[in-house]
């Protein structure tokens, strides 16, 4: 049984999107936009009586796009309701598998064309610069990214204000029994004429926990420099944050972020785990001959 509808009558307006939607996953933008055909238009969607959305998702009335940020994972049942201008409308059943965090081995390389990766975020902590992405320094100090063609950059040309901003990682899991978690990135920040810019590392161990300081970097960098931190407390929902603060010096720098760890996990179960969410888990159907997700593949196929 796929794509069931409900109408109020043969010329009412008919939803044409797949019952199955696009994945999305859990602190990532999503956006999905629902189509109909027939009946009047200008049609109005809604999500129907005694339904609602995951977390974080809204449906626009007029336009019909599901989007938001999604703040839980799982899969998600729910109706949607269009309405033609008569007031003719139908119903149609949709799910929405929201995936939860990135499993380890984590690797960000920062090639998104100049824009900020999926799943990262960044928040001003004081004045209005963001972290941006290019090749190398604004001012040629490095002169290139470490790898590629794209790093994380900080930079102020003026030191009037205090300038700092926040960039997130998106959410990491672990996994069950992860030990010797550690956090890999480069690193340049040169001094400029006794202008120097700042660095702190922080993780936090849930989205509702607070900030712990792994590391602060205070002086002069002056080339891209390795730098490896031990991450401690790692948990199914963990977040790096990396502090800029620009103080007019050439800039913070930072490439080929890393974070990994050593499992117990055969492949297959570390597979399980990075595929399917806490509460799918809790509920079995992880057998190799099982089919977690319905799809009529089982198990194993779908790892291999």
């Amino acid at each position: 049984i796929d794509d069931i509808r409900i109408s109020d009558a043969s010329d009412a307006p008919i939803i044409t999107t797949r019952a199955t939607l696009p994945e999305g996953r859990i602190l990532t933008p999503y956006s999905q936009t629902l189509t109909a055909v027939g009946g009047k238009t200008n049609y109005a969607w809604s999500v129907a009586v005694g339904y609602s959305l995951p977390g974080g998702l809204s449906l626009d009335p007029d336009s019909g796009v599901i989007s938001g940020t999604p703040t839980a994972g799982g899969l998600y049942s729910f109706n949607v309701r269009v309405m033609g201008s008569d007031g003719k409308a139908s119903v149609n059943s949709f799910t929405l598998r929201i995936l939860d965090a990135l499993p380890i081995p984590f690797v960000e390389h920062f090639e998104n064309a100049g824009a900020m990766p999926q799943g990262w975020t960044q928040t001003r902590l004081a004045g209005e610069i963001d972290w941006t992405f290019r090749n190398g320094g604004v001012e040629g100090i490095p002169p290139s990214a470490y790898a590629g063609g794209y790093n994380a950059s900080l930079y102020v040309n003026n030191y009037v204000t205090e300038n700092a901003n926040m960039l997130i990682s998106p959410l990491l899991d672990f996994g069950a029994a992860t030990t010797n978690t550690q956090l890999t990135f480069w690193h340049c920040m040169k001094n400029a004429y006794g202008y120097q810019d700042q660095l702190r590392v922080y993780y936090r161990t849930a989205l509702d926990a607070e900030w712990t300081l792994l590391a602060e970097y205070l002086s002069d960098v002056p080339d891209w420099t390795q730098q490896t931190l031990a991450l401690p407390n790692p948990s199914g929902t963990y977040q790096i944050a990396f502090t800029g603060s620009a103080k007019w010096g050439f800039g913070i720098y930072i490439d080929e972020v890393s974070v990994t760890g050593e499992s117990p996990l055969s492949p297959y179960e570390t597979w399980m785990y990075g595929e399917l969410t806490p509460g799918e888990i809790a509920l079995g159907n992880t057998g190799m001959e099982d089919d977690f997700d319905g799809d009529g593949i089982i198990n194993a196929l779908e790892y291999a």
